[in-house]
């Protein structure tokens, strides 16, 4: 990948990261800095590699395996309520 290529893809992560804390704010479910901060400090992509980013932090879970008929098996947790 190219700098330039990561770096486009390093502002897309950081716009969808500040987009589910102003969702979740939104929600009244941020109500400490902690809370704010952690998705800027620990990043959910890498965790989920065969997802979009978009998908990576939407505020839903990321199916990570499936079974052999392609139902979900295991799955990300869902950074807000549901």
């Amino acid at each position: 990948m190219t700098s330039d290529l990561r770096t486009a893809a390093s502002t897309a992560g950081e716009q969808l990261r500040t987009a589910l804390v102003d969702q979740l704010q939104a929600g009244g479910h941020v109500r400490t800095l902690a809370v704010e901060t952690a998705p800027h400090t620990a990043l959910r992509h890498p965790f989920v590699p065969d997802a979009s980013l978009a998908d990576a932090y939407a505020d839903a879970p990321v199916s990570i395996e499936c079974d052999i008929d392609g139902t979900p098996i295991s799955c990300t947790a869902q950074p807000g309520p549901s």
